[in-house]
């Protein structure tokens, strides 16, 4: 994690006790994902399946990494404006 995504060891990485249930494993194509894009339709045609997809696919390369991601409906904006996905059963951080 740290060679990828510490800023030269400078950053921070946490690590994250989630449910099987929650997780999704990312899928690797040796090529870019390539869909219908429709600029008369709404939204383009793009669909939430489209999303999930692009979302949870990288480059076969990135295989190594063995990754699984969560997804979370982030709703309502925190007082700075930003959206956060508070900590709690489902969601806890490993203490080391």
């Amino acid at each position: 994690m740290w060679a990828h995504y510490g800023d030269k060891h400078n950053g921070v990485c946490l690590g994250f006790d989630v449910p099987d249930e929650l997780v999704m494993q990312v899928s690797h194509e040796p090529s870019r994902l390539k869909f219908d894009i429709d600029p008369s339709k709404h939204n383009a045609g793009v669909t939430p399946e489209m999303v999930k997809s692009i979302l949870l696919t990288k480059f076969e390369a990135w295989r190594y990494e063995n990754e699984y991601r969560v997804m979370s409906d982030l709703k309502t904006k925190d007082e700075d404006g930003r959206y956060y996905a508070d900590f709690g059963p489902t969601l806890s951080c490993v203490k080391s």
